[in-house]
């Protein structure tokens, strides 16, 4: 006799399930899944699944073309917006290009954010790091700005805010309603922030070499208004002994990370590597019991003047990722062995570098909470096995295929 067989009418699942499932799938896939009834077609529509949303605009490709270029909002966004905008919690706000003029259709969107959503978690990547060379275009229309930092201006429930470009023209700065940290300063409504970024890059790729920032006093000024800080990220010229020193107040939330993206160059001094000493190193990780730094090297600054400048064996390093036009080499990684083993946990390497077998496997070693390598270098496949059969439990473990030297491509000397 067959047994009968039973089956399952999945539609019959709780609505939690079938939301907490769309949430992991693709716009695409989410919207034709719910096509195939009422019911997944109603859970669609579901609050939480529209709570946060990435919003793209494509701008002009230079900001040397007449200013009367429009800002062009996609129609499927526009659509996007109109439906669920009002449930916006989460927003990344994204350029692509330099800003020209928006249409009516985009600003009354974006004000329809600004008074309907309840923004927890703001996200401003609005073009291109501004550089001089960008001084000789077209910066962008105060209006265009002003109805951007309404979503700003207008917050009042935002914990976290991360800005990651923006257009940074000395006529916008003297504009109050156009100085993006006026408008942050002024609106009390949110000097309990959490969580600030002010200009660390979203990946690891290549980033402007002297991008226009905030200056170290500047800064300092805005750190000081935000008490509540628990997480801090910031290009290097910015940091200075006034902000470490205030970051150790009395009175302030306690840090817990500090994120710090190396952004040297060699021929203008005010990119130059800035010189905290290690007492103030020491004073700030007292002052923060349990701080961790995370650390991006961009540009090419030598070994020695890392070492010198910056990674003082007070700081309590957690990762260091060094890009593909930085530099590595076995001191550095050796510095990092000896002074940094209690907290070391991420090395992300991108850089070309030779002969670091030997370093590589030390820090393993060394680092007992190390759970990421990422190595786009030089390294023997014999390093890499080794690494893989020691006792460890990897978040991140990667090596660029290209680069794995076998044992015909190598001399047996690492020295």
């Amino acid at each position: 006799m067959e047994e009968e067989v039973h089956q399952v009418d999945y539609c019959q699942l709780p609505a939690i399930v079938w939301v907490n499932i769309m949430k992991h799938l693709s716009l695409g896939d989410r919207y034709n899944l719910s096509l195939t009834c009422h019911r997944l077609h109603g859970y669609f529509r579901h609050p939480s699944l529209w709570s946060v949303a990435n919003i793209k605009l494509i701008g002009c490709s230079t900001n040397f073309y007449t200013s009367d270029v429009n800002t062009v909002m996609p129609s499927k966004t526009v659509k996007l917006i109109k439906t669920f905008g009002k449930f916006f919690q989460i927003l990344h706000l994204q350029l692509r290009g330099h800003l020209g003029r928006l249409e009516k259709t985009t600003k009354d969107l974006l004000q329809s954010i600004t008074d309907n959503c309840r923004l927890q978690v703001l996200t401003l990547e609005v073009g291109l790091m501004t550089s001089n060379y960008h001084l000789h275009g077209n910066m962008p229309g105060f209006e265009e700005i002003g109805c951007m930092l309404k979503l700003l201006e207008e917050a009042y429930r935002l914990k976290e805010l991360n800005i990651i470009s923006w257009p940074m023209f000395p006529a916008l700065e003297n504009y109050r309603c156009g100085n993006i940290f006026q408008v942050l300063l002024q609106n009390n409504k949110i000097k309990k922030l959490e969580s600030l970024n002010l200009f660390w890059p979203t990946d690891c790729s290549w980033s402007e070499r002297e991008p226009i920032l905030p200056s170290p006093e500047f800064t300092k000024q805005i750190i000081s208004h935000f008490r509540n800080l628990k997480r801090l990220s910031l290009r290097s010229p910015m940091i200075s002994q006034q902000l470490l020193a205030e970051l150790a107040t009395p009175g302030r939330t306690k840090l817990q990370l500090l994120q710090l993206f190396i952004n040297y160059s060699l021929h203008e001094k005010q990119y130059e590597m800035p010189l905290i000493s290690n007492e103030m190193w020491k004073r700030f990780k007292n002052a923060n019991p349990g701080v961790v730094v995370e650390c991006r090297v961009m540009s090419r600054i030598g070994c020695d003047g890392l070492l010198e400048h910056f990674l003082k064996p007070e700081i309590p390093l957690k990762s260091l990722t060094i890009l593909k036009y930085g530099k590595c080499s076995k001191t550095l990684l050796g510095f990092i062995s000896e002074n940094y083993s209690r907290t070391f946990e991420g090395l992300i390497c991108y850089c070309d570098v030779v002969n670091i077998d030997k370093a590589v496997l030390q820090l393993v070693k060394s680092c007992f909470k190390l759970n990421q390598l990422v190595v786009h270098a030089g390294i023997r496949l014999g390093t890499i096995i080794s690494i893989s059969q020691m006792p460890r439990r990897w978040a991140k473990f990667s090596f660029d295929d290209k680069d794995i030297k076998c044992l015909d491509d190598v001399n047996a000397n690492d020295e």
